[in-house]
């Protein structure tokens, strides 16, 4: 299988690091600005923070924060290297993001996935092009001005099948509010 990449135009990858920037600098003034509490483990905390390990420290932190025992909250720290979870509370809940959070989550997923996907991925078969979708929001799109994908597409000299046997999922998910549906 071939897979085909969009190549974005300058401008568009100089919004992307311009976004980076600037989502990084929203966060950094968020955590200045953010209050601190002072946890005291015992009235010992130096002595009590070295003899725990970094997963105790965590569960302490989320037992004894004032702000976790008030709220419904779900962390996941995960390493990437050693490709398993260090830490995890309330990680299976549903929950619907804040809209910080989701700066956040695209923040990450921008660094973690870059600003490309592939458009399109295909096969040649004889004279016949097979081609999947990927879900590229970016096809046929006027604010991106790429037409790569539809170009190659139309001067394939053959036949044209597309196939959508990868997008059999439902397409409501569990935990969605269904009333904001139509909203999106």
């Amino acid at each position: 299988m071939i897979y085909f990449i969009v190549n974005y135009s300058d401008k568009h990858l100089s919004r992307s690091n311009f976004m980076k920037k600037y989502i990084l600098g929203s966060l950094l003034i968020l955590i200045g600005c953010s209050t601190t509490e002072k946890m005291v483990i015992n009235g010992n905390l130096d002595n009590a923070i070295k003899e725990q390990t970094k997963t105790e420290k965590l569960e302490q932190i989320f037992k004894d924060s004032e702000t976790f025992s008030k709220t419904i909250t779900g962390f996941m720290l995960f390493d990437p290297e050693g490709d398993s979870s260090i830490y995890a509370e309330n990680e299976n809940k549903y929950m619907i993001p804040a809209s910080n959070t989701k700066l956040f989550t695209y923040y990450a997923g921008l660094n973690v996935l870059g600003d490309r996907i592939p458009a399109l991925k295909y096969t040649i078969k004889g004279d016949s092009l097979i081609f999947w979708g990927t879900g590229d929001p970016s096809f046929l799109h006027p604010d991106f001005g790429t037409d790569d994908v539809y170009n190659f597409l139309s001067s394939f000299e053959g036949k044209l099948y597309f196939s959508d046997s990868n997008f059999n999922d439902e397409n409501l998910g569990p935990g969605w509010s269904w009333a904001d549906y139509n909203s999106y």
